[in-house]
């Protein structure tokens, strides 16, 4: 019937020893070492998944303060072109202020050039009037009547400027 050799009872038992001992000292810390090593590659994938999700929200907040920082460089650049607009009417209303001080200065100061000419061509009028008078009734124009005659000449400068 079953007959056994010895031989391969130890090849069993020899198969079996190898077996634990395999077991004991090989695969288990192989799988320690493999246990370890997918933790790890875990982690990093973890690791690096956060770090995803850190990086795309720094990129949301960073794409938030480029568009504040593109709005406000657009509102300070509006405001400026404001300011611009608001400066070039002031200094057109300005400009425009002076010229007509300048125009008003220079009338003033013609209609008194004026005035004064006018004073200055009756007087002399009056004068050639008085001398032609005197002429003509045959009398010369005293020093000692100097002080008549102008009273005469400026009552003469009078009547004509209220005539006028």
């Amino acid at each position: 019937m079953l007959h056994l050799d010895m031989s391969i009872i130890y090849t069993l038992v020899n198969m079996l020893l190898l077996y634990a001992l395999f077991r004991i000292f090989l695969f288990k810390p192989l799988n320690r070492v493999l246990d370890q090593r997918r933790a790890t590659v875990q982690s990093s994938l973890d690791k690096a998944e956060d770090s995803a999700r850190q990086a795309a929200a720094l990129e949301r907040q960073y794409q938030e303060k480029i568009q504040l920082a593109q709005g406000e460089a657009e509102d300070i650049i509006r405001q400026a072109k404001e300011q611009a607009v608001q400066i070039r009417q002031q200094m057109q209303k300005q400009t425009q202020e002076e010229i007509e001080q300048q125009k008003e200065k220079f009338r003033r100061q013609m209609a008194l050039e004026r005035e004064t000419a006018m004073k200055e061509s009756r007087g002399e009028i009056a004068m050639l009037a008085m001398l032609a008078a005197a002429k003509i009734l045959g009398r010369e124009l005293d020093s000692d009547q100097d002080q008549d005659n102008d009273q005469i000449i400026q009552q003469l400068i009078q009547e004509a400027g209220e005539k006028r």
